[in-house]
């Protein structure tokens, strides 16, 4: 039950041009996958004997209480020990209108010149700017330095700065960049606060910026107005997720593609405040794979922490996620008493599905160019039927039967345009096609060979397209198909 994927929504399909999906194809990562790969040989079982280090990089005026963000950081990674290392300090020079020098030692004293400059040359072309006395660090630079602070009994070191920072000559700017390999990573408070926006006037809209270079750990963003707001807790609330984004790629956790998910990828800083703090159930089972931590206690120590910052969407999540675990130990099965009425005097039941959705359909969701740090707090819940039987799941025209040790892929797009966000697999031919927020291409195969009943790869519900309808995963017709892919995607069967 604590890795049930019944409280999470499906990851969203890009809805602006610069959001991560719509720029960058991503591969799928299963628990499985990830678990077994060469490179996480370490992480087979709880990873506990190395620390995590947290440094503080140049001054910290305006950031973020330096203990909050440590105190979240020990709560999520639980049973790894955290601590937070002295300050790298950050010397700055400037030298010509458009031009800086930064320096900084290194852990034998040594000091290291920082490629930097004043900012991107399409923002020199503005005075405000420059007169703000801005300045922008290499990213990849600070992190060379970093290695040298690695030690023999840490995982990870995990640096934070006020600084702006770009990657590459080409980009406006990168809020973080992890190398996994090497076990260092930087993020910036900078962009986070609140009504940043490059230090535009208020009625002045962002300029067009040139897309950047996508690198599989980075978390890069784009220029970006943030929403109007003056709370230092959304500044802690974003940097919390770029933290525990940041360390989970040392780990070799890749983006998640399955749900909105805290390991999602983000182009912007609209994105970053719609995706959500917490992990999917695929994730989650990794960090309980690192840490070894008891999913119910992990959650009830996030929940007095958000309690405390008045978060309210993590908090509505943690709850969800709480209420399936307790639900789960007590017996109930999730169907309420006015559902159970209903079974008992129909021959076509139907058991409920409680999932958490936006007030508006989908549809209409994805018309929203511009979402906010609002758009969380805006859920109701609401039931989805799902049929116990169905006629279609008889004989052999809809669904021809696993064979012995037959697998499904979980990786891969839609066999006629590619697209990787929605995609369902027929149960007939088991050809994999886009579902119907996407292209429909499914709903086509359906149309043309008569083959009804399709498995979504991202939440493992099945539908009839006869029926018109969600198909319970316990039927004996579906059971094998629902637990083949439960244990490739999240590492063990389904609930009984």
């Amino acid at each position: 039950a604590a890795f049930s994927p019944q409280p999470f929504r499906p990851i969203e399909k890009p809805v602006h041009q610069d959001d991560w999906l719509a720029q960058y194809a991503e591969e799928s990562e299963t628990f499985a996958g990830w678990k077994t790969s060469t490179a996480n040989k370490a992480y087979r079982k709880p990873n506990t004997n190395k620390k995590i280090i947290l440094m503080p990089v140049g001054s910290l005026d305006n950031a973020p209480p330096v203990e909050a963000l440590l105190e979240f950081v020990r709560r999520w990674y639980l049973g790894i020990t955290v601590e937070l290392a002295d300050p790298l300090p950050l010397n700055k020079a400037k030298d010509k209108k458009d031009k800086v020098t930064v320096t900084t030692t290194n852990k034998y004293g040594r000091s290291i010149n920082l490629r930097s400059r004043v900012a991107h040359k399409y923002d020199l072309e503005r005075e405000d700017f420059i007169a703000h006395n801005h300045f922008q660090v290499r990213a990849g630079d600070i992190l060379s330095v970093l290695s040298s602070y690695l030690t023999k009994d840490a995982h990870c070191l995990m640096a934070f700065t006020m600084v702006d920072l770009f990657d590459g000559a080409t980009d406006s700017f990168t809020v973080g960049l992890a190398a996994g390999g090497s076990h260092v990573a930087v993020f910036s408070f900078c962009r986070y606060r609140p009504g940043f926006s490059l230090f535009a006037s208020d009625d002045e809209e962002p300029e067009e910026q040139p897309k950047k270079k996508q690198k599989k750990v980075t978390k890069g963003k784009r220029k970006g107005r943030t929403p109007d707001t003056d709370s230092d807790s959304v500044m802690l609330l974003r940097s919390c997720k770029t933290v525990v984004h940041e360390i989970a790629h040392m780990f070799q956790m890749d983006h998640c593609i399955w749900f909105q998910c805290v390991m999602q990828g983000s182009g912007h800083i609209a994105e970053d405040d719609r995706i959500p703090l917490q992990p999917c159930p695929v994730c989650l089972r990794k960090f309980h794979t690192l840490c070894g931590f008891s999913v119910e206690k992990w959650y009830e120590g996030l929940l007095e922490l958000y309690k405390e910052r008045e978060w309210k969407a993590p908090i509505a999540q943690v709850e969800a996620c709480l209420e399936v675990i307790r639900d789960a130990d007590a017996g109930e099965d999730g169907m309420d008493a006015q559902t159970d009425a209903t079974a008992n005097k129909t021959k076509k039941i139907k058991k409920t599905k409680i999932i958490k959705k936006t007030k508006k359909v989908t549809e209409e969701a994805t018309e929203n160019t511009e979402p906010t740090t609002q758009d969380e707090d805006n859920k109701e819940w609401f039931a989805v039927n799902v049929l116990e039987s169905c006629p279609h799941l008889k004989g052999a025209k809809h669904i021809r039967n696993l064979k012995d040790k037959e697998t499904l892929a979980l990786s891969g797009g839609c066999q006629t345009c590619e697209e990787k966000s929605e995609v369902m697999v027929c149960l007939k031919c088991r050809k994999v096609f886009c579902g119907r927020h996407v292209r429909k291409h499914m709903l086509a195969h359906f149309q043309e060979t008569g083959h009804a009943v399709v498995v979504g790869l991202r939440d493992l519900s099945f539908w009839c397209y006869e029926c018109e309808d969600y198909v319970d995963p316990k039927h004996a017709r579906l059971a094998p198909f629902w637990e083949v892919l439960h244990a490739a995607k999240f590492g063990e069967l389904p609930p009984t």
